[in-house]
């Protein structure tokens, strides 16, 4: 994906992807993100996600996040390169306040 930057100010947006998997090294969740001038909230965020296939490769969802950053009009990418942790969500997949159970590897990690 490619760095796009055309206008600045309140209107300026940006895209922000962010990778989680069951390790540091596999990528079972994407999670896209879009911003509008200096806020930190997004305006609005998509997922990208499998059970147990590598996705951060995968030609389909490359052209659907592709797809989606170009419908958002964005001017910016912004990608976090590491595994930033687990793909499960807690008080969904797991209860809060305990480590997910299907993914040892991020319970010292954090």
């Amino acid at each position: 994906m490619e760095t796009k930057v055309k206008r600045v100010g309140a209107d300026f947006r940006t895209g922000t992807i962010a990778y989680y998997g069951p390790d540091d090294k596999t990528v079972t969740k994407i999670i896209v993100g879009i911003t509008v001038g200096a806020g930190e909230n997004f305006i609005d965020t998509k997922k990208w996600s499998s059970e147990s296939k590598d996705i951060k490769n995968d030609s389909q969802i490359l052209r659907e996040i592709s797809a989606y950053l170009n419908l958002s009009k964005v001017d910016s990418v912004a990608r976090i390169e590491r595994v930033m942790g687990c793909p499960h969500e807690a008080g969904i997949d797991y209860p809060e306040g305990m480590p997910c159970p299907a993914c040892p590897f991020w319970v010292n990690e954090a």
